[in-house]
């Protein structure tokens, strides 16, 4: 398994332990790890292969790649951006909770 592979599981496993914990902050961190896969694909495809087309072969490590793509973008990138905002939001909304609350 490679680094790439291993972080996405360890951020959706803790993002599901947080939000089994806080069952409120569910809808708010799914539409961020949709937002946030949105805009990965939208920058890599709107930016890096418009201006750089042989990126992903050039300096990507091809064996790492599972090989399915999303027009071009590899899937893996797409899922990680996902996977990093659904932990990371609750995550801060977490961490920040107390001090909200006093």
């Amino acid at each position: 398994m490679n680094s790439l592979h291993a972080i996405i599981i360890v951020f959706l496993f803790g993002a599901v332990m947080l939000l089994v914990a806080q069952p409120k902050w569910t809808l708010p961190a799914i539409v961020g790890g949709v937002v946030a896969g949105l805009f990965m694909w939208i920058f890599y495809w709107g930016f890096f292969l418009r201006f750089f087309p042989h990126i992903f072969k050039d300096w990507w490590f091809q064996d790492a790649l599972s090989g399915h793509s999303f027009c071009g973008v590899p899937i893996e990138e797409i899922i990680w951006a996902s996977s990093t905002t659904l932990f990371i939001g609750p995550v801060y909304r977490y961490c920040t909770r107390k001090k909200r609350h006093e």
